[in-house]
């Protein structure tokens, strides 16, 4: 079918096959009958050819609001309405029935309007199926159908007659939410749409949904007693309490390790929640990672505006969070990054007894299944773990130059996993033969479906911890499909909500800051400095390299719809989409040479460059395109020890909402002056061969907010850092891990919470410093430590929890 229709269709052809017959602006309608059925739309590629084939003809769309979470209606609705501007079709969004009749008034037959059909839900807005059995029909629309052959006498109106029902777990970022009335994005052109559509397509369902159908229909017995107990529970009001020895919040990096090392206790029944979906194939494709940004599977978290940073945003700069099974794991950059000795060592001498990196090794060690050469260094790396690393089957050349100049530049090449962190190299990823593996697919989806002692519930939102008078946590209430289930835990209630779900969490719960409670109408149960101590590794956007033409890798519309229906076809995966594009092309540096481990990291991002520079900040909102093709780089300068900290509050308008976010970026103004003499090295790689022999050199041209100062002075690449902040997705801090006479600690060092038995939290969040570098690869190890613990505590003594 895409070979017929997909690979065709290019920007300017929408115009071209419309173009063909004229369409006129008349408001009259012939739809009268469709009250008795208001599922009703137009069809787009069948709608061009119909309106092709006839001489005159005006369009109407009429359409109805697409169900929850039906991400191919988004798409076709988005497409139609793309058309229809371009065209100056009326577009006609019906939301209500009585509008619908007020609509279809008209009665009277008019020569210059067509008649057009599509059968309600939509997947596929190329297909073209007019070869259609009208006995599928409703008999609404076949009333319809020959009202319309009556009016005008026409031998069939097209009709596209598709699935009842959509099998769809993924709804990509709505471009026309994101994208500005006028511009010359190519993610906000026509081609962007049909390219969301086709991810969709090929990769928008879910492994994990084709295994569970394919057990229901093996187990129909178990799928009716099931149906029928939510009947039953609809029924009396109430939902049926579950009981579990254990029950683990989220299913991110550091809650996937928890739930695989508790159940294989076979006495153990663990619950693992998770208030995201299945995650979709999309996931697993390295170069699709920045499609995933802004989608249902983000939680699409933004931050408060300070006056200080994020100023080309409005103020507030996305914060991506991961809201499906994986987390954060299966929607980030891939890059597997330990930090530094010093960052452990660091912990442990603040009164963190047991992390300290002699302390933590054995666990990055135990998780870890390296397949590259860094695995035959046993002292370093381990090679029997669930969790793949390697690197991807394909490295471009403008990725391989980066790493070239930084080493011409003093950088040695290095393993900085291992003994020593500065230095710069093409960086392993968790990934095998060029496909993701996020903490779901490494440690959730070998087991899910052996052991019996293991529930997950995807879709479910925790919102409250139970904690009885004794101030012992005893289960957590969630919702699910609208209804609000109860779980008991016999042992222990983890949290592994993540930075920002984490304290929303434990607040909503009346564990946290006592005014702030107090506040909102919650009860106190325990007053901890929770969302304090938030932090991020701060970096911008706006230093840009251009490639000359034979270096750079940016393809057409058709080869980039080729390349992603070649990764999709394939069985061994290859090619750009295999890879991340420049990514991976990681570097640690010292800016002085006394300080003990590097305080900056360089990570390396693909743009147009074109487009980047003359719409920077809408540019940054809409990548939707692979990494992998691009005519740009535009290395990140992250600050690794940043001294500014921020906080997280619950929303006084919505607790239950998306809590706010103080990032606080730049309120010590000290955190300029590592990035500051960063860029100054960054600028040196010009001087390079390596950039010479690709043609490469940074663009000169200052950004909108930024024209007074003179490029690449300190002036400018102030003004930079405040206007074109950025994250670079390593929040932590906000559940601080420390001593019992740390005021500021939220949980003691083998993760329990303060005041509280049978309560731990087990993710980023605990990180009383941010370790040097990403911080997926300490999360999961965090979960590995944390378990343990917990393991510990309840086979061998200290059931305090």
């Amino acid at each position: 079918m895409y070979d017929e229709s997909v690979v065709p269709v290019k920007v300017e052809s929408f115009s071209g096959m419309a173009a063909k017959s004229p369409i006129s602006h008349c408001i009259k309608t012939v739809l009268r009958r469709a009250c008795v059925e208001k599922r009703l739309t137009v069809g787009l590629l069948p709608a061009i050819q119909y309106l092709s084939n006839n001489c005159n003809g005006a369009l109407f769309c009429v359409t109805t609001e697409a169900p929850p979470g039906d991400s191919a209606t988004h798409m076709q609705e988005v497409l139609l309405q793309a058309f229809c501007v371009e065209n100056e079709i009326y577009n006609i969004k019906v939301d209500s029935e009585l509008k619908l009749k007020k609509l279809l008034g008209c009665s009277h037959r008019s020569a210059d309007f067509s008649c057009i059909l599509v059968h309600y839900p939509y997947t596929d807005p190329f297909s073209d199926s007019q070869d259609i059995d009208l006995s599928v029909l409703s008999e609404a629309e076949r009333d319809l159908i020959q009202y319309c052959n009556n009016i005008w006498g026409h031998s069939q109106v097209p009709v596209v007659k598709l699935p009842e029902k959509s099998n769809m777990v993924w709804r990509p970022l709505n471009l026309a939410e994101v994208c500005p009335a006028h511009t010359h994005l190519s993610a906000c052109s026509y081609f962007g749409y049909v390219y969301l559509n086709l991810l969709v397509q090929l990769f928008g369902d879910s492994e994990d949904r084709r295994i569970q159908q394919k057990l229901r229909q093996d187990s129909e017995d178990d799928e009716q007693e099931r149906i029928v107990g939510q009947i039953e529970s609809f029924k009396y009001g109430k939902q049926r309490e579950e009981e579990y020895d254990f029950i683990v919040v989220g299913a991110g990096s550091a809650g996937c390790v928890v739930a695989n090392r508790l159940s294989q206790n076979k006495k153990w029944k663990v619950l693992l929640l998770e208030a995201g979906p299945e995650a979709p194939d999309v996931t697993l494709v390295p170069g699709l990672s920045t499609a995933l940004l802004g989608s249902n599977i983000d939680w699409g978290y933004s931050t408060e505006p300070d006056g200080k940073s994020c100023l080309a945003f409005g103020g507030r700069c996305s914060w991506a969070r991961g809201k499906v099974m994986g987390g954060s794991s299966s929607i980030n950059s891939l890059a597997y990054i330990r930090g530094n000795r010093a960052d452990y060592d660091g912990w442990a001498a603040m009164g963190n007894d047991g992390w300290s990196y002699k302390d933590v090794l054995p666990y990055f060690k135990k998780s870890e299944r390296n397949m590259n050469a860094e695995g035959l260094d046993r002292k370093y790396h381990g090679v029997r773990g669930e969790q793949y690393v390697s690197r991807y089957p394909y490295v471009d050349k403008p990725s391989i130059m980066m790493t070239d100049a930084f080493n011409e530049r003093g950088l040695p090449l290095n393993d900085y996993n291992a003994q020593r962190q500065e230095g710069a190299m093409q960086s392993q990823a968790f990934s095998l033969d060029g496909e993701r593996v996020s903490a779901n697919v490494a440690f959730i989806r070998p087991i899910r479906y052996r052991r019996r002692n293991l529930t997950i519930k995807t879709n479910a939102e925790a919102f409250k911890v139970l904690v009885n008078g004794h101030k012992r946590a005893y289960g957590v209430k969630y919702t699910r499909d609208k209804l609000t289930y109860t779980a008991l835990a016999k042992k222990e209630v983890i949290v592994s909500g993540g930075t920002i779900n984490s304290p929303k969490l434990l607040m909503l719960s009346g564990i946290g800051p006592k005014e702030q409670l107090e506040r909102l109408g919650i009860e106190v149960v325990q007053d901890l400095a929770v969302g304090e101590n938030l932090h991020d590794h701060v970096t911008f956007n706006g230093m840009v390299i251009s490639l000359a033409n034979d270096t750079a890798t940016l393809l057409n519309n058709e080869e980039v719809v080729k390349e992603v229906k070649r990764y999709h076809h394939e069985d061994i995966k290859d090619g750009p989409l295999s890879a991340n594009g420049a990514v991976s092309s990681i570097s640690f540096f010292k800016t002085r040479p006394d300080l003990p481990a590097p305080d900056i990291q360089y990570q390396v991002d693909s743009v147009n460059w074109e487009e980047y520079i003359k719409e920077p900040a809408d540019y940054d909102s809409t990548r939707i395109f692979p990494t992998g093709f691009y005519d740009g780089l535009m290395p990140r300068t992250m600050n690794l020890v940043p001294k500014s900290r921020g906080r997280l509050c619950l929303n006084a308008t919505d607790p239950n909402g998306p809590p706010l976010l103080y990032a606080n970026y730049f309120g010590n103004e000290e955190d300029f002056v590592p990035l500051i003499k960063g860029i100054r090295y960054l600028l040196s790689l010009e001087d390079t061969n390596a950039f010479r022999n690709m043609g490469a050199r940074f663009v000169r041209i200052n950004l909108p907010g930024c024209e007074r100062q003179e490029w690449g002075t300190d002036d400018y690449i102030v003004c930079l850092a405040r206007h074109y902040t950025s994250t670079t997705y390593h929040p932590v801090g906000t559940c601080k891990m420390g001593p019992k006479w740390d005021r500021t600690a939220v949980v003691d060092p083998r993760l329990r919470v303060y005041g509280i038995s049978g309560l731990r939290v087990i993710d980023a969040s605990i990180m009383p410093v941010v370790v040097r570098g990403n911080t997926n690869a300490p999360a999961i190890m965090i979960g590995e430590r944390g378990a343990s613990w917990v393991i510990d505590d309840w086979l061998h003594g200290d059931r305090r929890g």
